[in-house]
């Protein structure tokens, strides 16, 4: 990267963060369009974007945006908020509740100097497609729609990179689903680069071209996203919120007659969403702890299109949760569950037990595409 022409660069940082039991070391430099922040609950994620938009100042070293140095301890450089030409998207989306839809993105666009404006509104929020609901109360408008007109709003003042803090946190996933669509609209269509915070490798793989792996602390590598599978990153915690598993599996029949695809483990069929791939395709499911239900009986009533023996191979305790180490077909599944539900189902090591996960909860990857 010695060689990178310096405009390429988005972001170059090495500064040191520290709290009480806590520091943040960052040192790397940037020149992809969508990075990734990744990494499990405390690990330092939200301080860094922190730190970029400069609501956080760093103890010592320096932060460069875009070739423009913002923070430097060595210069005594510490560039306001509003000067840094940055959109920074929280999970909530605070907009003004006095003012409708249009009123809030045109109260941002009026603020920006004329001559920095980059982005023409009115094709922002076509693409964000909010153009139905302008004159609507913000306070009637749906999460999702709430967190378009907040990009919309950021994105009025023309900022040269966007920080997104999990906006999406707390969507209902067809919502996820169609924010993410729109990031990724904005970020090709109007050149922008962003960075964004995840503990999710299913919103990694969507979004990133790049991933800033962090843990207590410290970058312990920038990778690619197909590299978080890789090398099993996503199992790194378990303080993660929810675990992720890798199942690996191939594609026994693209589209069944039910309109599913059907994947085949080495001795069990699992059903998942059509995808766009081929018989005999390699591919790695990715599944959510919390997407998976437990039953002791395989005849359950449960609506799904999968019901997964497996075996407990050992039940450790975290914190007020449990976590199933569970066998499935001869590959390792984990499953966090409640103290409360592991006594009333009396759980105990060796048992079978039965996972209930709907076709539309299996995520896949494999070297060409994630679905």
């Amino acid at each position: 990267m010695n060689n990178q022409n310096q405009s390429s660069i988005v972001s170059e940082v090495n500064f040191n963060k520290t709290y009480p039991g806590f520091t943040l070391s960052c040192n790397f430099k940037i020149d992809s369009t969508k990075t990734a922040i990744f990494g499990p609950s405390g690990s330092g994620k939200s301080t860094l974007l922190n730190c970029l938009s400069g609501f956080e100042k760093p103890d010592t070293g320096f932060i460069r945006i875009k070739g423009k140095e913002v923070f430097s301890s060595t210069n005594k450089i510490n560039v306001p908020i509003n000067e840094r030409r940055l959109g920074y998207i929280l999970q909530n989306p605070y907009l003004f509740p006095h003012m409708n839809v249009k009123q809030n993105i045109y109260y941002a666009l009026n603020l920006t100097p004329i001559n920095l404006r980059m982005f023409d509104i009115e094709h922002i929020i076509n693409l964000l497609e909010i153009d139905n609901i302008l004159n609507k109360n913000v306070r009637s408008i749906s999460g999702g729609q709430a967190q378009r007109v907040a990009l919309a709003r950021t994105l009025a003042t023309s900022p040269d990179l966007l920080l997104l803090d999990e906006p999406w946190t707390g969507l209902e996933k067809r919502l996820v689903s169609t924010i993410i669509d729109h990031i990724k609209i904005i970020s090709s269509e109007l050149n922008l680069p962003l960075f964004f915070v995840s503990h999710d490798v299913r919103d990694v793989h969507q979004i990133a071209d790049q991933v800033i792996v962090l843990n207590e602390g410290k970058i312990s590598s920038i990778i690619d996203p197909s590299s978080l599978l890789d090398q099993n990153l996503i199992t790194m915690p378990y303080e993660h919120p929810n675990i992720m598993n890798t199942i690996k599996a191939k594609v026994k029949n693209p589209l069944t007659t039910s309109n599913f695809s059907l994947l085949s483990l080495n001795n069990i069929d699992v059903f998942c969403s059509p995808l766009n791939l081929n018989r005999g395709d390699d591919v790695t499911l990715i599944l959510n702890s919390k997407d998976i239900m437990i039953s002791k009986d395989k005849d359950t009533e449960l609506a799904v299109e999968n019901i997964l023996p497996v075996t407990i191979d050992n039940i450790c305790e975290v914190e007020s949760k449990k976590i199933l180490e569970t066998n499935l077909d001869g590959q390792s599944l984990s499953i966090d569950i409640s103290e409360h539900t592991s006594n009333i189902l009396d759980l105990n090591k060796d048992m079978k037990i039965y996972l209930a996960i709907k076709a539309s909860n299996i995520y896949l990857y494999n070297q060409n595409s994630y679905q």
